[in-house]
């Protein structure tokens, strides 16, 4: 007797696809190559600039019990800032790189900054959690450790300024004369007391052992809008 041939029309109850765990590795992977945490200031505008050092200038002038004129000084200064047309990115890359025509030595900020010992290990140790948690599946986790990559490396540039590690030229001379004229009161006489003390501008104490210069003679804190601009943004996609 032939086989019988038996025929259906119904329809299955359920379809199940299989998907190879290489392939979800893969897509995991990929989702982690589209992501990445930039460290610096964004391109902004000077528009952006112009409010933040206003607003700067706004906070010392609206002190309760009166100003003295070293504040009256300072937002001054911001105010006068605030009318360049120049960006904060624009300023750290001058800064970062010096410039010529200014005589203004190069002073790096961000390379050097992250990869520092202690700064180096912090962030290396965020992204490859940021990366374990990615392979796992768990974007949420993966997500939080790169922010937190990324505020660890805005937080060691801006350290960076104060850091005795950075190697940085002081002041020149004619720039520390010009920041000493605008203290007065107690800093302005101690700060003379450490100059003629000196033996010369070469002399000058480094940052962190006189509190009377520190302002005067660690580039980029006098104003300080450029350091404070100085963060991080995260690339999802």
């Amino acid at each position: 007797m032939p086989p019988k041939v038996i025929t259906s029309t119904s329809k299955p109850a359920a379809v199940f696809t299989r998907t190879s765990g290489a392939a979800t590795l893969k897509k995991r992977i990929d989702s982690l190559k589209s992501k990445a945490v930039y460290v610096g200031i964004p391109a902004g505008s000077a528009r952006e600039r112009e409010q933040t050092l206003m607003k700067m200038a706004g906070k010392k002038t609206g002190k309760k019990g009166g100003m003295s004129l070293h504040q009256l000084t300072q937002a001054a200064r911001l105010q006068r800032k605030a009318g360049q047309a120049v960006t904060n990115a624009e300023l750290l890359f001058v800064f970062s790189k010096g410039s010529p025509r200014r005589n203004q030595p190069p002073r790096p900020v961000l390379e050097p900054a992250i990869e520092a010992d202690g700064n180096r290990q912090a962030i290396a140790a965020e992204l490859a959690e940021a990366t374990r948690a990615t392979l796992k599946g768990e974007s949420g986790t993966a997500t939080r450790r790169l922010q937190r990559a990324g505020v660890a490396g805005a937080n060691a540039a801006r350290s960076w300024f104060t850091d005795s590690r950075n190697g940085w030229a002081q002041n020149a001379p004619a720039t520390i004369r010009r920041k000493l004229s605008k203290l007065t009161g107690k800093r302005r006489r101690e700060a003379m007391d450490t100059l003629n003390a000196a033996t010369g501008f070469s002399a000058m104490p480094l940052v962190g052992q006189n509190a009377a210069l520190d302002s005067i003679n660690t580039p980029g804190v006098d104003i300080g809008a450029m350091r404070q601009a100085i963060t991080w943004v995260l690339q999802n996609d």
